[in-house]
């Protein structure tokens, strides 16, 4: 891919400059400003832009086709890459190349005197394009994909499971092996549990989490079973849930199938209640170790704590002895001894 960054990212919905700064300064390597199902506007995407550009962090847009109007203000902000989502055709890469690349590429009018540009006193590389990406996430897209993936202009791609879940008729659940195959994968939920054993027998310590959606319209009981199968078997560190809410624009918004305010509120009960068994049983494994955690500041709670991460990513809080002068900064690493053990975080005494 041409200049397109390798690292750690995070897919941002959330329509704030404020949170994009704190992606960048949470070490991430680059963000997905997602303008199809998140809630971010032309205005907030190039907020986000300068936010991350300050902090030299890439970016990505997802832009959906029918918002081609949009193209030209983001890129001129300096987006570094656009995905766009529900690609099944070369003609629709056609029609994406012709928006969105300077010329001789595509049809893309250009100015100088934009963010991209340094307000033209940085335009001498005026074939300067950003990457192109697409989302495959439909059985078309996928029969095409060899199609698609060999277009010269295309420069990643990204497999959508949810909506090829939706049309496969087994919604949100997508550790399906019937998902897994029409992606073309190349392993099953058996595969997986075997990759995640394999892991936990070299790295015993290792952390693993997951997110599940409850209660999308159409899930049925043994599909919310084998949810909440799936998580007793693994033992994930942590599972980030949600039940379902309808977005504007969604298909499945307007689905007829709907489950109620009930069965989502007690679905999502009880795989918490879950979650937060494993998570605590998995946190048993720190009792009297000594773990090395990267500070992150004071405990705004308890003034006589610190508070940081250990490098498997447990919130843990520090007790400082009164009779030790301890001075720190943010990013330090200090060796703690874990005396406790909770859910979602840890409590442990400065080891000195």
């Amino acid at each position: 891919m041409k200049n397109i960054h390798h690292g750690l990212g995070i897919w941002q919905i959330i329509n704030s400059n404020i949170v994009t700064d704190i992606i960048a300064k949470s070490n991430f390597d680059l963000t997905l400003l997602d303008l199809e199902h998140g809630l971010h506007s032309p205005q907030s995407i190039q907020d986000c832009i300068f936010a991350a550009k300050s902090n030299s962090l890439f970016t990505i847009a997802r832009i959906p086709c029918k918002s081609f109007q949009y193209i030209v203000q983001i890129i001129d902000s300096g987006i570094d890459a656009i995905l766009f989502p529900h690609i099944e055709t070369t003609d629709q890469i056609s029609k994406i190349i012709k928006e969105t690349l300077l010329p001789p590429l595509g049809n893309k009018s250009f100015s100088p005197f934009v963010t991209k540009y340094n307000y033209g006193n940085n335009a001498r590389d005026l074939k300067e394009n950003p990457c192109i990406g697409i989302l495959i996430e439909s059985l078309i897209g996928i029969k095409n994909s060899e199609e698609l993936l060999s277009h010269p202009n295309i420069d990643f791609v990204y497999f959508g499971a949810y909506d090829l879940s939706v049309e496969i008729e087994k919604p949100g659940q997508i550790f399906n092996d019937e998902i897994l195959k029409h992606m073309s994968r190349g392993y099953t939920i058996k595969k997986y549990k075997n990759i995640i054993e394999n892991i936990r027998s070299l790295m015993p310590d290792a952390s693993i989490t997951a997110d599940a959606i409850v209660a999308f319209p159409g899930e049925t009981e043994q599909q919310y079973q084998d949810t909440l199968k799936l998580i007793s078997e693994i033992g994930f560190d942590q599972v980030n849930t949600a039940a379902y809410s309808p977005r504007p624009n969604t298909p499945a918004a307007v689905w007829s199938n709907q489950l109620s305010e009930e069965v989502k509120k007690a679905r999502l009960q009880e795989i918490n209640d879950l979650v937060e068994k494993t998570a605590r049983s998995r946190n048993q494994r720190y009792i009297n170790n000594i773990e090395s955690v990267l500070i992150e500041g004071s405990n705004p709670k308890n003034s006589s704590q610190i508070m940081g991460r250990t490098r498997t990513n447990r919130l843990t809080f520090v007790e400082i002895p009164k009779n030790i002068n301890f001075n720190f900064s943010l990013g330090d690493e200090i060796d703690v001894k874990i005396n406790e053990a909770r859910p979602f975080s840890l409590t442990g005494e400065l080891y000195l």
